[in-house]
């Protein structure tokens, strides 16, 4: 492969549909003071939703620097992981084995359909990372997903995005 078609091929436009434009966080259990002591890494893929104490939070950071996971002075908090029942059967259906949700990796897409302006949904466990996403990618996933374009819209600028392309890159 030559440099002028090294360059041709990684100057392609990305796209990802919106339900898979998604953030890697760290999942961390807070509990409403109301409920008993209870251990978050007690809160496993195999705890009933019914066990769940009502007003439990799936918060979700992500990373910004340093080599400790537990430590959560490396992450910051982003959001919360909206989780009804039918997220919680996906949960638990994601891993072969009891798996403690306090400090998981979570991969999570934006679902704009929950609530006012939408809310971060459970996509799958992602026990191939140790940390979440650095605060600068979750970032700029986020800008991604509010600026999101669709399917239709790139097809309808296709054309003249390639005609723009070959302006700026005419073949020598």
């Amino acid at each position: 492969m030559s440099h002028s078609q090294f360059i041709a091929l990684t100057n392609r436009l990305k796209w990802k549909p919106d339900d898979e434009n998604s953030i890697d966080f760290r999942l961390n259990l807070k509990f409403p003071p109301s409920s008993p002591d209870i251990d978050p890494y007690d809160v496993t893929t195999k705890t009933a939703y019914s066990d769940l104490p009502l007003g439990t939070v799936f918060q979700l950071s992500v990373w910004t620097g340093g080599n400790d996971n537990r430590d959560r002075s490396n992450h910051t908090v982003w959001g919360d992981m909206y989780v009804p029942e039918s997220d919680w059967e996906k949960i638990q259906k994601s891993m072969d084995t009891e798996h403690a949700l306090e400090n998981a990796i979570v991969e999570c897409r934006w679902d704009k359909t929950v609530g006012v302006a939408g809310r971060w949904r459970f996509m799958r466990f992602r026990t191939d990372k140790d940390k979440a996403n650095f605060i600068d990618v979750a970032k700029n996933v986020q800008e991604s997903i509010k600026d999101g374009v669709s399917k239709e819209e790139l097809q309808t600028w296709a054309v003249d995005i390639k005609a723009g392309w070959r302006l700026r890159h005419p073949k020598k």
